[in-house]
């Protein structure tokens, strides 16, 4: 399956149809619990007549998707040189959390600090000493949807100057990838599709991978001859007409058809009908290739599934952020379109929530058994319909030592 490429023009920080057009590229559609093989080419504005230039990739590239979105749920503990605070609430106010980091002994023997923001965040942290500050950690395990907390320092502490830094939950993106190889350069092979022999013509198969966007390729016939340059986007006519001008296959001997973007069949007619015929050989010449990332985007996660269970669709985020010369950038941030399974028998995995269960499948799966112990994690020892809860949150095991939590529901 050839990867799905994104044309990702830098100056203008947008996605584009290909690099000879200056079209949007418009919504981008995703199916949940796919492994989408994708590629990434960086274009920037061209000096030479067309519009764009292929750029190197930038030194690091990280793609999500998912919601820009506070948690809506559970709690989270902060951490400062070793001094911990009890739970705060998903939504706690800057007066509350004040209190909490002032109550650590580490904040207070350091001078204390003032929080601003609204509930829930982002916070901002200004300490009311001047002096460099070690950086808070968080655990957000018990925040639903699965979050982060991000810290950055804003203000770097000196001998004159306070510290000062924000804190903000978000939910994780429900797909992530920041491991990416490079793309290899354009390659030419020549395979036997069809041996020539009595009552068959042979077939020759000329396929070039990855596709290139510009230059030539050349043929060499039977050891001997080699044809004039070829065209990275030569016609079936094209073909047909340089080989036919090689002395040795000469006018009439062959029959090319395109199958496809960098992909012809020869077939030798006439004079050469019948024939077992060696392979030509290939020479990618001044072929140019596209430079990137190419890596995969795992639509198969248990995010995934949470955000579409009940949904035959929803708009999410797609973002790719870029570090170029040490500068780390938001390149991309717009809608994309995410799509729940339709295949039976391919939910996703884990969990298997990607198709509707029926009353009787429900009352099997959950509602006939006792409670057990509260997991101590999402990976916990567990079987497939266990469930348990602690007055805070429901757990239902959804597959073996897999584990969901999900906020328990007040009563009327």
């Amino acid at each position: 399956m050839d990867p799905r490429t994104f044309f990702v023009y830098l100056d203008e920080k947008r996605l584009v149809q290909s690099f000879r057009s200056g079209l949007d590229l418009g919504t981008p559609v995703f199916y949940a619990g796919d492994t989408e093989p994708v590629r990434f080419i960086f274009l920037r504005k061209s000096t030479l007549g067309r519009p764009y230039d292929v750029v190197d990739p930038p030194s690091t590239l990280k793609v999500g998707i998912g919601n820009i979105a506070a948690p809506g749920g559970g709690t989270w503990i902060a951490d400062y040189n070793g001094d911990q605070t009890a739970s705060l609430a998903y939504n706690i106010s800057a007066a509350d959390l004040s209190t909490a980091l002032n109550a650590l002994s580490s904040v207070t023997s350091a001078g204390g600090l003032a929080v601003s923001g609204g509930d829930g965040g982002p916070w901002k942290i200004i300490w009311n000493n001047a002096g460099a500050r070690v950086d808070f950690t968080f655990d957000t395990s018990k925040l639903t949807p699965e979050s982060h907390a991000i810290f950055g320092e804003t203000t770097v502490g000196d001998g004159s100057t306070a510290s000062v830094s924000t804190i903000r939950l978000a939910e994780l993106p429900a797909v992530f990838n920041e491991t990416w190889s490079s793309l290899s350069a354009p390659a030419i092979t020549v395979t036997e599709q069809t041996a020539g022999d009595t009552g068959s013509n042979e077939i020759q198969r000329i396929s070039i991978d990855p596709l290139p966007y510009d230059g030539s390729f050349y043929l060499t016939y039977d050891g001997g001859e080699t044809s004039a340059a070829i065209p990275y986007n030569a016609t079936a006519a094209e073909v047909t007409s340089i080989l036919e001008s090689v002395s040795t296959i000469g006018a009439g001997n062959v029959s090319v058809a395109k199958i496809g973007a960098g992909a012809w069949d020869v077939q030798y007619i006439g004079d050469l009908a019948e024939t077992n015929i060696s392979l030509m050989t290939a020479n990618a010449g001044s072929l140019v290739g596209y430079v990137g990332l190419a890596g995969v985007l795992s639509l198969d996660t248990p995010r995934v599934a949470a955000l579409l269970a009940n949904l035959s669709e929803q708009t999410l985020t797609f973002e790719l952020e870029a570090t170029e010369s040490s500068n780390r950038r938001t390149q991309i941030q717009r809608p994309a379109l995410v799509k729940n399974d339709l295949i039976a028998g391919q939910p996703l995995s884990p969990p298997n929530f990607a198709r509707s269960y029926s009353q009787a499948e429900t009352d099997a799966l959950f509602m006939s058994r006792t409670p057990v112990d509260v997991p101590t994690s999402s990976t916990a020892s567990g079987t497939r319909g266990d469930w348990a809860e602690d007055g805070t949150y429901l757990y239902l095991c959804i597959d073996t030592d897999t584990w969901l939590k999900i906020p328990a529901i007040n009563s009327f």
